[in-house]
């Protein structure tokens, strides 16, 4: 039989070898200590900066793009107005007898025709901007003389436009005459030995004079239908990035780097065989004639965010590559919300460029 303390002591024990549930103030301490180091260390993670590169400063550190260079042609839309000019009249510069007088209701008096003869002579008739005035002598320059040029331009094969009566226009005109079966006498072209077509002006609505008539300087041997001497734009784009246009219409593209008025025979011709035209004749000028107004070599431009281009004290952009060297642009255009700059050496391959750039930069 055990002793009576036996039980008490077994129980004594067996709890000694149970650990006790409740920590000591000890251990709950070194728990509260490390929760507030890992609290301040997160908070310090958030707060401080990561460190950079050496030589970086913070004012440094922006963000960039890589811009792809492309092409811009400017393409823009205008609407003509055609100028009308009521029929003039085919006058001659010569005097005597018409001898030779080709002429019928409706025909199409062509540049490079000869076909009136006064005195058995056979007249030129040329379609120029400018009438020819004088007499044109070996050397002589003018706007006439350019004008000329441009009409035996047309005419073909090329002719270089000099302005000055050289040598290679006056072979062109005297293979004219010659080609016409008519002699031209001297090194003057005698402005007598011409018939100045206006502008645009071609098919013939009466025949005024008769064989045999006496002409004199002025006189009118037949009379045009009304013309159209111009195609004038109703108003001019605003912004256009400078450089040589060309202006299309159903398909016909005439160059028009001065839009105030296409009015060179040449174009005013094509433009007026156009479906755009007729429609806008037989409309009675109701619809309207809308062409594309573009240019003709498009330039270089890189798009870059609105954000990337900065102005300096006098209103020139810029924009800064990626190690923060300002490059002076100018603005041609926008699409899309980002801006498109052009400069002069505009690389063909893709460039790094700072996206937005800190009051600090400077252009």
């Amino acid at each position: 039989m055990r002793a009576p303390g036996f039980a008490m002591n077994r129980r004594r024990h067996i709890l000694a070898m149970i650990p006790n549930k409740r920590p000591s103030w000890g251990t709950t301490l070194v728990v509260v200590c490390s929760l507030v180091t890992a609290v301040v260390a997160a908070a310090l993670a958030v707060t401080v900066d990561p460190p950079r590169p050496a030589g970086i400063s913070q004012s440094q550190s922006r963000s960039s793009i890589i811009a792809t260079p492309g092409q811009l042609d400017d393409k823009r839309q205008v609407e003509l107005l055609p100028e009308i000019r009521e029929g003039g009249k085919l006058v001659v510069a010569a005097t005597g007898i018409l001898t030779e007088f080709d002429c019928r209701q409706g025909m199409v008096l062509r540049s490079g025709s000869f076909p009136v003869s006064i005195n058995g002579q056979g007249l030129l008739a040329i379609s120029t901007s400018v009438p020819i005035w004088r007499d044109l002598a070996p050397g002589v320059k003018g706007e006439d003389v350019r004008a000329l040029q441009r009409a035996l331009q047309a005419l073909g094969p090329s002719l270089t436009v000099t302005g000055r009566f050289d040598s290679a226009t006056r072979e062109r005109v005297r293979s004219i005459f010659k080609t016409a079966g008519t002699s031209w006498r001297g090194p003057n072209l005698k402005r007598e030995s011409l018939i100045w077509i206006p502008p645009a002006s071609t098919v013939v609505s009466t025949c005024d004079a008769a064989l045999g008539q006496s002409l004199q300087p002025g006189s009118g041997i037949l009379t045009f239908q009304p013309t159209t001497v111009a195609f004038v734009p109703k108003a001019v784009p605003v912004g256009l990035v400078p450089g040589r246009r060309v202006l299309t219409l159903d398909g016909v593209s005439v160059e028009a780097s001065n839009l105030s008025s296409v009015s060179e025979p040449g174009s005013i011709s094509m433009l007026s065989k156009t479906g755009a035209f007729r429609t806008w004749l037989e409309s009675g000028g109701k619809v309207p004639i809308v062409a594309s107004f573009t240019l003709i070599k498009p330039v270089p431009v890189v798009s870059v965010p609105a954000g990337a281009v900065q102005f300096d004290v006098e209103n020139n952009p810029c924009i800064h590559v990626s190690d923060g060297r300002p490059i002076r642009v100018s603005v041609a255009g926008s699409s899309l919300g980002r801006s498109l700059v052009t400069w002069d050496d505009v690389p063909d391959h893709p460039i790094e460029v700072l996206a937005r750039v800190g009051a600090e930069s400077r252009c």
